[in-house]
């Protein structure tokens, strides 16, 4: 009982990673990483196709550019700065 309650954040990371990280925005991509619990700071950008498996556990400095196609898979927290 207790997995059906991680189904909807599954969902939305699915989202994530195989809609909105393909949108040619850079600016969505941000909010929808904020919005699953990700930290991102000011003049940052996300390319298109980035892959992040758990944005709770993810920083991201101010000023950071994470290129094209990046994997990004933070079991342990990273900072990137």
């Amino acid at each position: 009982m207790k997995n059906f309650i991680h189904y909807p954040y599954l969902f939305v990371l699915y989202l994530f990673n195989n809609i909105i990280a393909y949108i040619p925005s850079h600016y969505i991509r941000k909010i929808f990483l904020r919005i699953v619990g990700g930290k991102i700071g000011k003049r940052s950008r996300i390319d298109i196709g980035c892959f992040i498996a758990l944005p709770r556990k993810l920083t991201i400095g101010e000023s950071t550019h994470i290129n094209r196609g990046c994997i990004l898979q933070p079991f342990a927290p990273i900072i990137i700065e």
